[in-house]
């Protein structure tokens, strides 16, 4: 087992950063999401997070979506697919507002995600941000989705 010089930050962060690809690889998500937090990669551990969220959900593996949940957001990322599942539990804990909250907030990033996606377009497409060049059409048209929270019916 190889030893590191830990006062140099930056080979200690390549090598942390490397651990969490190895076990991102090996579908070793947990791991993986903890090595890519500790390694600054934040946005990436976010896509861990959201790529099983689902999975994680059905396998009854709900409080660590829930701690995810929370050391993303003390740090402001937000990752729509966990939001969502989080949502799902706190649902099935009759916990409605951290339910509500966490739709509201999965909404506002798969927004940001959709602009970002569009503006992304419209470069390629030679235009500036959200405008398709000279003569290029879009694709398809961006909408807002539709509200993900709906009132239990009970409750109307």
């Amino acid at each position: 087992m190889a030893e590191f010089d830990l006062s140099d930050v930056e080979a200690a962060k390549v090598a942390v950063e490397r651990a969490a690809r190895w076990f991102e690889e090996r579908n070793q998500v947990d791991w993986g999401f903890e090595h890519y937090m500790s390694a600054g990669l934040i946005e990436r551990a976010a896509k861990i997070s959201d790529r099983v969220a689902n999975m994680y959900f059905a396998q009854g593996k709900v409080e660590t979506l829930l701690k995810w949940r929370a050391q993303l957001g003390q740090i402001g990322i937000f990752a729509p697919g966990l939001l969502y599942n989080c949502a799902r539990v706190h649902t099935d804990r009759y916990n409605y507002e951290e339910a509500e909250q966490s739709l509201n907030e999965a909404e506002r990033r798969a927004e940001r995600d959709r602009q970002e996606t569009a503006e992304q377009q419209g470069r390629r497409a030679g235009g500036g941000p959200g405008e398709a060049g000279a003569g290029h059409r879009r694709p398809f048209e961006v909408r807002a989705a539709p509200s993900l929270w709906c009132e239990p019916e009970y409750l109307t």
